[in-house]
């Protein structure tokens, strides 16, 4: 994924900037959608009424190369911190073990 994101055109940038905004400015067509951002406000002591308008203003400034240095910072930085929990069932311990033994070379999962 890291690679992908490098290596996104302008051109396909666009396009999933264009997408993120569609999904970002859709219009509430029933009174629930409303209630439910309206609610998320208040939930999250965010109280930011006017979310669609700041994040249509982002989402036109934001460059290629900006989206991929932010990535890097969240999921490669020293600087983030994450914490991975697992549970398996005794039945999934062999399975479980074979992905890790699988995946333990990727990236993403090296310490």
């Amino acid at each position: 994924m890291r690679e992908k994101i490098k290596k996104l055109t302008d051109a396909q940038f666009k396009i999933h900037r264009a997408a993120v905004n569609n999904i970002v400015t859709e219009i509430d067509l029933k009174l629930l959608d409303e209630y439910q951002k309206q609610t998320y406000e208040l939930e999250t002591s965010k109280y930011l009424w006017d979310r669609q308008q700041k994040t249509k203003k982002v989402l036109r400034s934001i460059k290629k190369e900006e989206l991929a240095e932010f990535f890097d910072q969240i999921f490669f930085s020293e600087k983030s911190k994450r914490l991975d929990l697992s549970l398996t069932s005794p039945i999934h311990a062999k399975q479980q073990e074979e992905c890790r033994e699988k995946n333990k070379s990727h990236e993403i999962f090296e310490k």
